[in-house]
Parts: C-alpha cells; structure tokens; sequence
C-alpha cells in the first residue's frame, strides 16, 4: 500500500496540529506527501451505498399496513399486540434514523428488532400460530430491513446468521425467493 510508506508524515503532519481555545484558533503544519498518503487512504475506506426512497416508502407502507392489521385483531392478546405494534414501531424508527445516521441508524434499530425477537421466544411461537398473516408480514418487513442493512454493510457475517435465524422463524427454505441464495 503506497500510503503506509508516509505514515510518519502523516503522524508528523498530527503532532503539529495546535488548537488556541483562548484565541478560537487552530493551525497545523501539514506535509504535502501526508496529504497525498490521507488521499489514498480515503480512497481505501468503504463508500455507504444510499438506499432508495422508493424501499423506504415501501417498508413505511408495510409498517402501517401491519400497524392496522395488529389493532384490528380483537381475538389477540393485549400483551402480544404491544409487542407486536413495537416491533412495527421499532421499523419505523428504523426508517427515521436511516434518514438521520445513515446505515449506523438503521443498524441500531434492526439489532433492538433482533433482540426483541430472540428474547420473546413464546410471543413468536404464539403469533405464528394465533396469527400466520401477520407474522409473514412482520418477517417480511425485518427482512426488508435485513436486506437494506446487507446493501449497506457489504459482507457481514452476522448478517448471514441473522438469515438463517429468519429462515427458521419464517419456515421458508434456502431456496425461497425472499432469502437470499447461499
């Protein structure tokens, strides 16, 4: 790598960097090679592939889709209808802080839906079975998610985990068209 050979430049260029709070000032004496070697390790940094608006609004409308379709389930039980409706409102965030922080937003958002997942084993089991509908349309919104956070995160093992996890849960074989192939 043609930058690691400037590296002392580079750490020269940071020690002389002076901040004056008293005079609101800072100055730096930067080399011209350390500037040339920062350019090249900027051009090595991975670039955050934005996601379309049309996918946002898509999984917005699912959101609101499922939002209405959990308060209109009278025969659910009142606790298994607020996490359900957290879970919808845990996407959403997920769309909000997309807009705001980027892939580091929607992250955070998609590992609280994850924990939330795992930790409520026995609300899963009963809404695939109270509600099969409604938990393909859940599955389908963290899925969503899930594939927006691989088209930001390129190449994450966890990811390829947490697709296995979605494929239990969602009964779906390797070979379904919502999963990605392996």
């Amino acid at each position: 790598m043609l930058w690691s050979e400037q590296l002392s430049d580079i750490n020269k260029s940071i020690s002389q960097f002076v901040i004056n709070v008293q005079a609101n000032a800072c100055s730096a004496n930067v080399v011209p090679s350390a500037i040339v070697a920062l350019k090249f390790m900027a051009a090595d940094l991975p670039v955050e592939e934005a996601i379309t608006v049309d996918e946002l609004e898509r999984l917005r409308k699912l959101c609101d889709e499922l939002r209405s379709e959990i308060l209109n389930a009278k025969e659910l039980a009142p606790a298994l209808k607020e996490w359900l409706l957290d879970l919808v409102r845990l996407m959403r965030d997920g769309i909000d802080r997309y807009r705001i922080r980027g892939s580091r937003g929607l992250r955070r958002q998609f590992h609280e839906m994850l924990g939330s997942l795992v930790s409520h084993e026995q609300m899963v089991a009963n809404i695939k079975k109270e509600k099969p509908d409604i938990w393909m349309k859940v599955m389908n919104g963290f899925e969503v998610i899930l594939r927006m956070a691989q088209f930001v995160e390129k190449g994450s093992k966890a990811l390829e985990y947490v697709w296995t996890v979605i494929e239990s849960w969602s009964g779906n074989t390797p070979s379904s068209p919502m999963l990605p192939p392996k």
